[in-house]
């Protein structure tokens, strides 16, 4: 059982080492004031390194193992033969009276899967160098589970008295008080938990899932990386900031802001620093901070900050029209690959009679909150309009259609914050006869009227002269 920690125990020694010697330099710069251990820590991806260059600290007991073990939502995660250690530093080695005690509180919890307690011990061994072995429980548990000195338990090598002679082989069983009676001097240097299940690289799902590990007065727990928090107004022209909490001392980052408008985004471009002054050009969108924590002997850690509200538009002053005439609309349209909408596309009739006002609706898919329309043949302004769950509803009033000449003219409509196109093809009817003058009335009217009652009061005269003359005779 866990024969690997005999063949990398060179290693770990060489590990040990470099921890005393970093011990001792510390010492002679400062001595810390003792502290409390909390009650509960927090422990994250990026707290556990990826191997046993070091020993203190969280990190993977195996060697080529990285990809064995992971945080993720569900706690600790662990793959085939994983052994994820706390391993203290020297001044941290538990020994003497108190080992047994100690030892006694530890737990942990396994939501899926079995898994093993794992502590490990240096003693003395009846050699020059102190002898190394892991102990576990003989067998594996699911759900909570507490370290028992009356259960039997296994050690991972054979366990030698101080003269040297074997007491126990590697994987032999017994209590877990006989194992600490027999170890001489025995250090624990650390704790931590296992899983030995058949190596597969090609696995998916974890072999266990472990929740919690508590040990002498501490629970630790297991959740995603440490968290990026911005904070700030979702304001054009206001300034953003993002803060970092719950990563390793030491660590170094680097930021990336984006913007979410739905179904687009993408990072900003220049935004790359701990705050971040909002641009028109976000507006309508969220923003949030991509933080990156690289520290050494960590994995590299990714976290995605909360989002902020939707940054309002403020609608600017309408632009000048995008084209002078409707010659060159066309090439412009072009350009920005827009084909003009029938009619119908936006809710008009084919033909729109000038004596009335209609209503254009128009969709608009472009990151905007105001649009400015223009009618085309010769570009006329009809304002800055909103857009309104996708639509632009856009006026057409009866003034602005008596004004056009009849036949075929463009509605275009320019983003103010995209510069996104739109465009609709129009048809205008002819003034008629009648709607002119039901419209404005004509001068004519009056000297016509008054011809035809002079040509019919000239007709009677005629007649009453004839009808004299025919009496005189």
């Amino acid at each position: 059982m866990n024969s690997k920690k005999n063949n990398t125990w060179a290693a770990r020694a060489a590990a040990l080492g470099l921890s005393v010697a970093i011990a001792g330099g510390a010492a002679l710069v400062a001595a810390a004031p003792a502290q409390a251990a909390p009650a509960t820590v927090k422990v994250t991806q990026s707290d556990i390194r990826s191997n046993e260059d070091s020993y203190p600290g969280w990190h993977q007991g195996y060697d080529d193992a990285a990809d064995r073990a992971r945080v993720g939502v569900n706690g600790l995660e662990l793959f085939n033969q994983s052994q994820i250690i706390d391993g203290f530093t020297p001044e941290q080695y538990i020994s003497g009276d108190t080992l047994a005690d100690v030892v006694a509180t530890g737990s942990w919890t396994t939501t899926t899967g079995p898994s093993y307690f794992q502590l490990p011990f240096l003693y003395n061994g009846g050699q020059s160098s102190q002898s190394f072995t892991t102990l576990r429980p003989a067998s594996p548990s699911t759900g909570a589970a507490a370290v028992s000195l009356d259960d039997v338990w296994a050690t991972s090598s054979a366990i030698k008295d101080a003269d040297g002679a074997v007491v126990y082989e590697k994987d032999a069983t017994a209590t877990l008080r006989e194992f600490l009676n027999t170890l001489d001097s025995a250090q624990l240097i650390g704790f931590g938990v296992l899983t030995d299940g058949v190596y597969d690289p090609s696995a998916v799902y974890p072999t266990a899932y472990i929740e919690s590990i508590a040990f002498n007065g501490t629970t630790y727990t297991f959740g995603t990386t440490g968290a990026a928090t911005v904070s700030g107004t979702a304001a054009i022209g206001s300034t953003l900031t993002v803060s970092t909490a719950d990563f390793p001392q030491g660590s170094t980052f680097s930021y990336e802001w984006y913007w979410n408008g739905g179904q687009q985004g993408g990072p900003i471009v220049g935004a790359t620093g701990t705050s971040y002054t909002v641009t028109d050009d976000v507006a309508g969108s969220v923003v949030g901070v991509l933080v990156t924590a690289k520290l050494a002997g960590f994995t590299t850690a990714r976290v995605y900050s909360n989002l902020t509200d939707v940054v309002p538009f403020v609608q600017k002053p309408a632009a000048a029209a995008p084209v002078a005439n409707s010659t060159d609309l066309p090439a412009y349209l072009a350009s920005h690959g827009v084909t003009p909408g029938t009619p119908l596309s936006a809710g008009l009739p084919a033909t729109l009679d000038p004596t009335k006002g209609y209503t254009a609706s128009v969709e608009w898919t472009a990151n905007d909150g105001f649009v400015d329309v223009y009618l085309y043949s010769t570009p006329i302004l009809l304002g800055s309009f909103p857009v309104v769950d996708g639509k632009v509803q856009v006026t057409l009033s009866a003034d602005v259609l008596a004004k056009l000449a009849a036949g075929s003219h463009t509605l275009v409509l320019v983003g103010q914050s995209t510069g996104g196109v739109q465009a609709v093809a129009l048809s205008v009817a002819a003034v008629t006869g009648t709607a002119a003058l039901a419209a404005t009335g004509d001068n004519n009217v009056i000297p016509a009227t008054l011809a035809g009652l002079l040509v019919l009061l000239g007709a009677a005269g005629v007649l009453v002269s004839r009808r004299r003359r025919a009496a005189q005779a």
